[in-house]
């Protein structure tokens, strides 16, 4: 309890006294960490694909995925699959990580979020990899083997959540999108917002 954690554009940090100190507990070669998970089953894990149970300097072990690079979105399913959202491609694994299956997302997306809603079905927003290409949304709805661009094109999605059971918000370049559901329409909920663009999103119970 009290630890902090802080991704870096190089490795890991850890704080033991409230943020008043830091130490380095993943090495700057394993590349920016740009998501910070936490599982009963596999510990810390973060950056590409690197977890720990201890979280201690040299405890660090990488799931055997080919791909190990800008890991951005992590999602723990509740049918026990991993989702990792890359560019352009999420992978998936069923097999608590020993294997995992790359499926390319509609458009080119550089996932930057992963959210299970309630009926199993993913959703995943993020940025295009081609600044030519639109952003958007896209949805699975057989455990991330394949993806479907399905809306708001025009805005990059950078996070992800559910505000209750049937409320899915979006937080995007113009706002925060509402809709109950994944297929739209959705709607802008700015008012009393200090600026619109808006990186992250969370909820307290």
């Amino acid at each position: 309890s009290g630890r902090l954690f802080a991704g870096l554009g190089q490795g890991l940090s850890r704080s033991t006294d409230g943020g008043a100190s830091w130490n380095m507990i993943m090495p700057k070669s394993a590349g920016p960490v740009l998501h910070i998970h936490f599982s009963k089953t596999y510990g810390i894990i973060a950056g590409g694909l690197y977890h720990s149970t201890t979280g201690e300097e040299g405890s660090w072990d990488t799931f055997p995925c080919e791909y190990q690079g800008n890991i951005a979105a992590f999602l723990e399913s509740s049918w026990g699959g991993l989702i990792a959202g890359g560019d352009g491609v999420v992978y998936t694994s069923t097999d608590s990580g020993s294997t995992w299956v790359e499926a390319p997302v509609a458009g080119g997306l550089r996932i930057e979020a992963i959210r299970e809603l309630p009926d199993g079905m993913l959703i995943a927003g993020g940025t295009p990899v081609d600044p030519s290409i639109p952003g958007g949304i896209s949805v699975s709805a057989d455990s991330g083997k394949s993806w479907t661009r399905i809306g708001l094109s025009e805005w990059d999605i950078h996070t992800i959540v559910l505000a209750d059971s049937q409320t899915i918000l979006l937080g995007s370049g113009r706002g925060i999108f509402r809709s109950t559901n994944v297929a739209g329409p959705w709607e802008l909920y700015n008012e009393g917002l200090a600026a619109t663009h808006v990186c992250g999103l969370a909820t307290l119970d």
